[in-house]
């Protein structure tokens, strides 16, 4: 249940999703497994290959690449189509919400819930910067969300941060270079 990779991006693709899943593998190892849903940020001939997109190939088309998830002995498996109970992240989305109440510029989500202090916050030159706030998302993540108690189905495991959890049960770590 930790975070091991993540992008702040303002254009999710399939670019952010390399870069996600190289400081993944750069800190935690490579994986074995990857469970992914169905969006093109995954489902490319780069990536993971195209999934339930293939296409049947003429003979004369040139071979596809082979994707960077076969190439580095990952088995990636896609979320079922139109499940959005199946994907665990979508649930995770939520722990966000209130990261950007945090700033003064808030806008708030609805024209009634904008700050009163809105317009001097920004008129006074009071928005966070792009390395800013990954600086905030990485040290929440790092310092506050991984770091928080296990309270999952294992009970020999309560009571641990899920990083002690994560540590205990990991086994076979296949580390990789920065090449």
């Amino acid at each position: 249940g930790i975070y091991v990779g993540w992008v702040v991006t303002d254009n999710p693709s399939s670019d952010a999703t390399l870069l996600a899943l190289r400081k993944a593998i750069l800190q935690y190892g490579i994986p074995r497994n990857i469970y992914v849903d169905n969006g093109r940020e995954y489902l490319n001939t780069d990536i993971g290959g195209l999934g339930h997109r293939t296409k049947k190939r003429t003979k004369d088309q040139s071979p596809l690449p082979t994707p960077i998830l076969t190439r580095l002995g990952i088995t990636m498996t896609n979320a079922l189509p139109r499940n959005g109970q199946a994907k665990i992240i979508e649930r995770e989305f939520r722990n966000f919400t209130f990261l950007s109440r945090l700033f003064d510029t808030y806008c708030g989500n609805t024209p009634s819930n904008r700050p009163e202090k809105l317009k001097r916050h920004l008129k006074a030159g009071r928005i966070p910067t792009d390395g800013e706030l990954t600086q905030i998302v990485d040290d929440m993540i790092e310092g506050y969300f991984n770091l928080q108690t296990y309270n999952g189905k294992v009970a020999f495991d309560r009571g641990k941060t899920r990083m002690e959890v994560y540590r205990d049960h990991l086994h076979g770590v296949r580390m990789a270079s920065e090449e």
